[in-house]
């Protein structure tokens, strides 16, 4: 399972958790965006992609200075998300 976001990821896994006959990994994984408090917490904790917040903010700054200062208006950025392997996911049976 891959979940929009980290609230939509821990409430899946929270609903499916109750179930007696599925368990995180050896029955389904769950990977969700947004590697921030609290996707580390449940049991098992959920593998994460990291969004680059804190670069996100640079280059979001850096591009406002820029246009203030006469610069190019708007532009592509892209930036390397990273992923944060933990307990809810296991590799693909065969």
């Amino acid at each position: 399972m891959v979940c929009y976001d980290h609230t939509q990821a821990l409430a899946l896994h929270q609903l499916v958790r109750y179930r007696d006959d599925l368990r995180a990994p050896d029955d389904y994984s769950v990977v969700c965006f947004n590697d921030i408090y609290p996707v580390q917490l449940p049991t098992p904790a959920l593998t994460a992609v990291a969004v680059p917040f804190a670069e996100m903010g640079q280059r979001a700054g850096e591009a406002l200075v820029a246009m203030m200062q006469g610069g190019p208006r708007g532009g592509t950025v892209c930036l390397e998300p990273g992923l944060t392997v933990r307990e809810s996911t296991a590799p693909p049976r065969a």
